[in-house]
């Protein structure tokens, strides 16, 4: 559009008088709030479980039992469980990614929802909400 076709204020609109006094009075506070709410899906220094991923991975092997259901009809595979690791540890948000049936899914819920807390990860020095999608793999032998 160009600016000569604009319409001109109608003289029927007021704008509130804010005067000099700022709204904010700490702005350098704002992208500070909005990332501690909203989880980062990469950080500078990634969450972890406590231990490392090895002990990450005895975690889950001692949490899962594999259903009869499943092992019955022959159902293996990965399920991708996604989670939020906040700033503290604690894992919340916990919700299915892809499942597999046959009981697997509940069961990879259920082990990532008694997971301890976790190493939080850091971007620019503090501690983020960070996104995390990880998958829980079941084998049959």
């Amino acid at each position: 559009f160009k600016f000569d076709e604009m319409e001109p204020l109608k003289p029927e609109l007021k704008f509130p008088d804010l005067g000099d006094e700022p709204i904010v009075k700490d702005i350098s506070r704002l992208p500070e709030l909005k990332s501690e709410e909203e989880p980062l899906l990469f950080a500078d220094v990634m969450p972890e479980f406590l231990g490392g991923d090895s002990l990450r991975v005895v975690f889950l092997q001692n949490q899962v039992v594999y259903p009869r259901m499943a092992k019955d009809a022959g159902i293996s595979g990965s399920v991708y469980i996604g989670f939020t690791v906040t700033r503290d540890g604690s894992i919340t948000d916990i919700e299915l990614k892809r499942g597999v049936g046959g009981g697997l899914d509940e069961e990879a819920l259920k082990a990532v929802m008694s997971m301890p807390k976790w190493k939080p990860g850091f971007h620019n020095g503090r501690p983020v909400n960070v996104s995390f999608v990880m998958p829980v793999t079941f084998t049959l032998k």
